[in-house]
This record gives C-alpha cells, sequence and structure tokens, in this order.
C-alpha cells in the first residue's frame, strides 16, 4: 500500500491541496487496495470497501504522466469485476 498511498498522497493532498487528514482515514486500514502499474511505476491507484449490501470505490488517482491512457477506467471495472 505504500505506493498507492504515496501516489494519493500526491495527487489529492500535493496536486488537489485536499487536506491530508481528509485523504488518508481508518477505512484505509480494511479496505481493498488496486493499484495499477506502467511501465514499472504505479500509474494508478483505487480502494474499495466492502460493506454488507455494497462495494464502495473511492481515492481513484492515477499519475499526472499516465492520465488520459484509459488507466482509471480499466482499474474501476476490473475492481467491478
Amino acid at each position: 500500500c505504500n505506493e498507492a498511498f504515496r501516489l494519493r498522497r500526491a495527487v489529492f493532498v500535493y496536486e488537489q491541496k485536499v487536506p491530508e487528514a481528509e485523504e488518508f482515514d481508518a477505512d484505509d486500514l480494511s479496505a481493498h487496495h488496486l493499484v495499477a502499474v506502467t511501465a514499472g511505476e504505479v500509474s494508478g491507484t483505487l480502494r474499495a470497501i466492502y460493506a454488507e449490501e455494497h462495494v464502495k470505490i473511492g481515492r481513484v488517482a492515477v499519475a499526472g504522466r499516465w492520465r488520459g491512457r484509459g488507466i482509471a477506467a480499466d482499474m474501476i471495472g476490473r475492481a467491478i469485476e
């Protein structure tokens, strides 16, 4: 999860100015974290939180240099599967 958290911090905290205390929460401890790897680096990440009656997909982030290539859509599709 370290690489996933590093990417989320870069995208949400540094780029989008989300306070770090809001970005990282207790759900991170129980969530399933999915990462996309492109050319040997973590290019995207998301988390899936499993509830009794549904799954919540969130915290979807893609590294700036990899945006616009369908990485987020691919990760969401795989998470739904």
